[in-house]
């Protein structure tokens, strides 16, 4: 639990940097991600 909250914290100062763009495409690829290991396991 303390490294979500850790990672939070420090996602959000670095994502607060990024233009929307790059955050639409790490979300997209996050979800493919998680689709494809879904899909798989």
């Amino acid at each position: 639990m303390l490294g979500g909250v850790a990672g939070g914290a420090i996602g959000g100062k670095v994502f607060k940097k990024l233009p929307a763009v790059w955050l639409r495409r790490a979300f997209a690829l996050l979800l493919i991600f998680g689709g494809v290991r879904s899909v798989i396991l």
